[in-house]
């Protein structure tokens, strides 16, 4: 696989933690906007000025102030063009969890090519909208995830050059800790080239909109920014469910209908199991297990074999007439990191009719879905590490 250095675009050394912002959610958004309203320096002034303005921009004009803040930003030391191309390594130290990656340009041929593969479906409003953005502002700071099987060596190369001291290294107001190697030396730039060469395919972890708005711009732009980690460095975490009502079915004659496909069993105590073939179901004070017949997990087709599956097919298609899960205003999805106790909380005030909680799907799984050439039902996966927008920033 070809991945190339880049001449990126960086925050002088003082200025990286109140430049760069963790943007990978809604609630990452609101509380980077909050600790920035007063700051001039943020990459928020460039993503997206209007949160700053009270008058309605149009786009045009959104699109000439994020270039005015980029000139304004390295005219005044902010930011800074590099002179020569590098490799970016990339450590997040999350928790307990330690994260570590080569940030590069990929090849949008091998994109094309589908050597670089894809698990998600994507919206065509939500690509056409980044690429206007690209198009316009011509910056992007955000690099795509993109996973790989590790192969010998790479690692070894990597730890050797992690041992000096970083170029970054700063604690985010979330407690993550964010570090940054420049490797520029050009027999180090050949090494690592040569190392990926040897790798046969690329998966997209995070980033499916961007690597399509950035096709768009093909062939005048021929490469993308990415964040290339080991598959056996990453985090999956699953997406839960919660069901705003049953399409008019009784509670009653829903657990019937389930029962049709599915062994359910009522959890007297405590909570349902969180292993793969179980789906735990909260409705009415109550906790379900929705066990998974083996004989539903037999499809040559490995996306029909993943517990998110069965129950966007089954439970939400079947059982509830659910036609597209997709563009559904009746389920709502929440990030499988929330507690139980927490995640249960709106059923209780019946502000939702039904928590449905599933197991995370394991990072084989993810690429077996992708070399069949087949996608994953929406917010089937969220996968860490997530990265801190405006760390290094590929100006085309």
């Amino acid at each position: 696989m070809n991945i190339f250095p880049l001449k990126a675009v960086r925050a002088a050394k003082p200025y990286v933690k109140s430049f760069s912002a963790s943007l990978y959610d809604n609630e990452a958004k609101e509380l980077s906007l909050r600790l920035n309203i007063d700051n001039p320096n943020s990459i928020l002034h460039i993503i997206n000025p209007q949160q700053f303005r009270q008058k309605e921009l149009g786009a045009e004009e959104s699109y000439l102030l994020s270039l005015g803040k980029i000139h304004e930003l390295l005219g005044n030391g902010v930011l800074k063009q590099e002179d020569t191309p590098a490799f970016y390594i990339y450590r997040q130290v999350k928790k307990n969890d330690v994260y570590t990656g080569v940030i590069g340009l990929a090849d949008i041929e091998e994109y094309q090519a589908n050597k670089i593969k894809r698990h998600e479906l994507t919206r065509v409003e939500k690509e056409e909208k980044m690429f206007r953005y690209m198009n316009h502002v011509r910056i992007n700071g955000n690099p795509v995830l993109l996973t790989y099987q590790a192969m010998p060596g790479l690692g070894t190369f990597i730890k050797e050059k992690v041992e000096a001291a970083p170029e970054y290294h700063f604690e985010a107001e979330d407690g993550t800790e964010h570090m940054l190697w420049v490797v520029k030396g050009i027999d180090d730039i050949i090494q690592m080239e040569a190392y990926f060469k040897k790798v046969d395919a690329f998966y997209i972890a995070d980033g499916h909109h961007r690597c399509a708005a950035t096709n768009l711009l093909y062939p005048e732009l021929k490469t993308f920014m990415a964040c290339l980690i080991p598959s056996d460095q990453l985090r999956i975490h699953g997406f839960h469910r919660y069901l705003k009502d049953l399409n008019g079915i009784r509670t009653k004659d829903f657990l019937r209908n389930l029962e049709r496909y599915f062994e359910v069993v009522e959890i007297k105590e405590g909570f349902p199991n969180r292993s793969e073939g179980s789906i735990g179901l909260f409705i009415k004070e109550k906790w379900y297990e929705i066990r998974i017949p083996a004989s539903m997990k037999q499809d040559p087709n490995p996306k029909h074999n993943l517990d998110v599956y069965i129950l966007d097919h089954f439970i939400f298609g079947k059982i509830l007439g659910i036609k597209d899960s997709r563009t559904s205003t009746n389920i709502r999805y929440v990030n499988g990191e929330i507690g139980l106790k927490t995640l249960i909380l709106p059923v209780k005030k019946e502000e939702m009719k039904a928590a449905f909680v599933l197991s995370a799907i394991t990072v084989e799984d993810m690429i077996h879905v992708s070399d069949y050439e087949e996608t994953m039902p929406p917010k089937s996966t969220w996968i860490e590490p997530k990265m801190r927008s405006g760390l290094v920033m590929y100006n085309f």
